[in-house]
């Protein structure tokens, strides 16, 4: 059975993806259409065997796909587990992608044993609140097969059963935009996830910045666009471990670990 992936044509009309590279718009692609695909917004691969498959005409060594996937990672296109080898769309189920929505209550329900096929990861639980968000916008026939399909086969992260908090589901409240916080606390939080201590050392841990000193390149971030009054997000942390990958590798093994200081 041939599998197809719906891509909107609104893609070109992005506010990002037809700006970044020529190679990350191609690796977008190479994941997103990949038989590795899932109907979820999940691909279960890794860069590696991913950046092989795309070589396979000689001219995409690893190099060059580890930069475009890092730039995609850093648009937020999608977002990597190495542990788990998950790649996930985070937009995948979106109210602005509708065509990647089931056309009707028995196919939520078909996804059940699909679904639990997926190694455990924060990136499938994630992906598992976004269905439940999106059959809830759809209506109770939606809601009652995502109860049905997923309720009794999952459990959350923490271990805990998906009981009556997934049978009674109510729509996620939006977003209360005046009264947030003055400016300088939503800094203060921004700069806190950016230097978040088990964060870095997942940055440390993944492979696609291996020959990089992340505590090195993080320092030079913050100096650079503090002092200007610009926040550091993760977002923008990883755009600048693009760039970081154009510099010279830095010897790890004769460079002692620095500390971010909080």
């Amino acid at each position: 059975m041939r599998i197809y992936r719906s891509v909107c044509t609104y893609i070109w009309q992005d506010q990002r993806f037809p700006y970044v590279s020529d190679d990350c718009q191609l690796v977008w692609f190479h994941i997103f259409t990949n038989p590795l695909s899932t109907q979820f917004g999940l691909v279960r691969a890794s860069i590696e065997g991913l950046a092989a498959e795309k070589n396979l005409n000689g001219s995409w060594p690893f190099e060059r796909y580890r930069k475009a996937f890092t730039e995609g990672l850093g648009e937020g296109f999608f977002e990597y587990d190495p542990k788990a080898l998950l790649i996930y769309f985070p937009k995948y189920f979106s109210a602005q992608h509708p065509h990647n929505h089931p056309n009707n209550p028995n196919v939520v329900r078909g996804w059940g044993e699909w679904f639990k096929n997926i190694p455990e990861s924060p990136l499938k639980q994630k992906c598992l609140q976004n269905i439940n968000e999106m059959t809830l916008s759809k209506g109770k026939a939606f809601t009652e097969a995502f109860t049905e399909a997923f309720t009794e086969a999952f459990t959350e992260a923490d271990g805990k059963p998906l009981g009556t908090e997934w049978s009674n589901r109510k729509p996620k409240p939006k977003p209360n935009k005046e009264g947030e916080g003055s400016a300088g606390k939503v800094k203060k939080l921004t700069r806190a996830l950016v230097t978040d201590e088990t964060w870095l050392q997942e940055l440390k841990d993944n492979p696609l910045y291996s020959g990089i000193d992340i505590d090195l390149q993080l320092r030079k971030c913050l100096g650079w666009f503090e002092p200007k009054g610009i926040t550091v997000s993760r977002q923008r942390f990883y755009k600048w471990l693009v760039r970081a990958m154009d510099d010279k590798p830095i010897n790890l093994k004769a460079k002692k670990e620095l500390k971010v200081a909080l």
